[in-house]
């Protein structure tokens, strides 16, 4: 119900509804854009989160290299 929603964003105050409120309002928002606007924000909701595994995924491998290789030359040479 998005009347009901909007009044109620008059009441609530943002920093207490958190991000979930914050996201539960953009994604409101989105589902009444036109569909080709809906399919580009999911590709770049989709990119970003690749995006960010693959950061996450990188970070690791990193502090794994590290613990490994102290004493060993490893860390040096990355």
């Amino acid at each position: 119900m998005i009347i009901g929603r909007e009044a109620d964003r008059l009441i609530v105050d943002k920093e207490a509804e958190g991000l979930t409120g914050i996201l539960t309002d953009q994604f409101e928002r989105m589902a009444t854009l036109p569909e080709a606007g809906q399919v580009m924000l999911i590709k770049i909701m989709d990119k970003f989160s690749v995006a960010n595994g693959l950061k996450t995924m990188l970070d690791d491998h990193r502090m794994l290299i590290s613990l490994s290789g102290q004493g060993s030359g490893v860390k040096d040479a990355v």
